[in-house]
């Protein structure tokens, strides 16, 4: 029985290179014996490399410490002249790869390889389960560039990136954002009218390496980063997330002092409901701002949200504001 097995390389960071999206091996059989690890293994890239460099590795271990000392500082020595013969020249992009497969035996191949899965569903498989891989499709055709390198980006534990403004970056938050946050947070004037971040950073990384998982893991969506394009710097926070007790998604957002009353809240939020319109299909979107917040109530004004009612929060007072989208 013939198997369906495709591998799709691209270009995992989409500004290098746009649509080089590459099929580079399709349809693999089970006939005459073949065996299927054996053609997933052979059909991945540097395997015999890889296992040629063991090899060598194997036995420069058995020449002794003294000649393992020489070969690391020639080592050492290539990739300082290298660095220095690579300067000024076009870096090559760094390519990604992910492979579709139909049989569960192939996609355990896959992932023991380190090569991220996507499942194809159909009738001849239904009987096979497929709950141990995140990603399935029932039209293989469907799968293009920016699907394939965001099952990638999430193999591999890499933020998605949200969307563009003109001068910010919106991405999803990694762990190696905490410092930058705790740094903005600091300021009281910060969490004046919002929760703070844990004051054991330990807990924090814990909340936040969950909330990748099964916020944006599972919705696609949730609160993002957001970076200044020009300094690469962390300037704060900002997207939407589920309330319970509320039926709408509601935007949230949050600039770093240093960076307040240059706009980039008004920039950023409404390219956020734009996408909340376009990419997500949200018809209304709610915001919840405390009546002393005049700052976010004249940003939420400019945003086209109006009042609709009150409620109170644990003790705390919110004006519940709507957009709608639609």
């Amino acid at each position: 029985m013939e198997r369906f097995y495709r591998e799709i390389e691209f270009c995992v960071d989409p500004r290098e290179k746009e649509g080089e999206t590459t099929v580079v091996q399709d349809s693999i059989g089970n006939q005459n014996g073949i065996n299927l690890e054996e053609e997933v293994i052979q059909g991945l890239p540097g395997q015999e490399e890889e296992e040629g460099q063991e090899e060598k590795c194997g036995q420069e271990e058995k020449l002794g410490q003294e000649e393992e000392r020489g070969q690391e500082e020639k080592c050492v020595q290539e990739e300082e002249l290298g660095q220095e013969e690579g300067r000024g020249q076009i870096k090559k992009p760094q390519i990604g790869k992910v492979c579709v497969t139909d049989d569960l035996e192939l996609a355990r191949v896959c992932h023991k390889k380190n090569l991220p899965v996507i499942v194809y569903l159909h009738q001849g498989n239904r009987d096979q389960d497929f709950s141990e891989f995140s990603y399935a499709v029932e039209d293989p055709e469907g799968v293009d560039e920016e699907y394939a390198r965001k099952v990638y980006q999430r193999f591999f534990h890499l933020p998605w990136e949200i969307l563009e403004t003109k001068r910010c970056l919106v991405r999803e938050t990694c762990l190696e954002d905490l410092e930058a946050l705790y740094a903005i947070y600091k300021d009281p004037e910060i969490t004046r009218y919002m929760e703070n971040l844990y004051e054991d950073p330990a807990k924090e990384r814990a909340y936040l390496e969950d909330y990748i998982q099964h916020v944006y893991g599972f919705y696609g969506f949730g609160i993002w980063t957001v970076v200044e394009k020009s300094t690469g710097n962390l300037i704060g926070r900002a997207g939407l997330s589920l309330r319970e007790g509320f039926d709408l998604p509601e935007l949230g957002f949050l600039i770093g002092l240093p960076w307040q009353g240059q706009g980039f809240a008004r920039e950023v939020c409404g390219e956020i409901l734009k996408y909340a319109k376009e990419t997500l299909e949200f018809t209304k979107v709610q915001a919840l701002v405390c009546p002393q917040n005049k700052a976010s109530l004249r940003l939420c004004e400019s945003l086209g949200f109006t009042k609709e009612r009150e409620v109170t929060l644990d003790n705390i007072c919110y004006e519940v504001l709507v957009v709608d989208l639609s």
